[in-house]
């Protein structure tokens, strides 16, 4: 850690940082390991909130969750950046989605 951030840390001045700069820096730094490998904690909690919050047929959290890898997994080898907007166009036509909590009770007040 300590290389990459000391060489990321020069290119754009050129200048090497000083040991105790990196010690200040890396005093902010928390890393946090997610294991996303197949039936780990955090894809099987990633399905769960699809599940809960996102799908609106409970039943395609698994298949939304692989569809949503995938995606992501070519973005990242492209550079490609997401919006929430553009995660929802990109569900359309494969993935019925629930609709928004604030939205659901803003139209049902609206029509009673």
């Amino acid at each position: 850690m300590l290389t990459v951030t000391a060489k990321a840390w020069g290119k754009p001045s050129g200048i090497s940082p000083t040991e105790e700069e990196l010690r200040q820096f890396l005093r902010l730094v928390h890393v946090e390991v997610y294991d996303f490998g197949r039936g780990q904690r955090h894809e099987r909690e990633a399905e769960s909130d699809l599940r809960s919050h996102i799908v609106a047929d409970t039943k395609q959290a698994g298949q939304a969750w692989k569809k949503l890898e995938h995606i992501f997994g070519d973005a990242d080898r492209r550079g490609i950046g997401f919006t929430p907007a553009l995660l929802r166009k990109l569900g359309r036509g494969w993935l019925a989605l629930k609709s928004p909590p604030g939205l659901t009770k803003t139209f049902s007040n609206c029509v009673n």
